[in-house]
């Protein structure tokens, strides 16, 4: 029992990790798009 609620935590927090690996890669991706975006604009 103790082992499945601590594997499950594990994977719980693997989820988490990846996803807010993800979601922090995909601002930086948007910020530097609509940052060139602007500047191709601008110039």
């Amino acid at each position: 029992m103790t082992t499945q609620v601590g594997g499950f935590l594990g994977v719980r927090n693997l989820a988490v990790d990846f996803k807010n690996h993800v979601d922090s890669r995909m601002v930086g991706f948007l910020l530097n798009e609509s940052f060139s975006l602007r500047a191709a604009f601008f110039w």
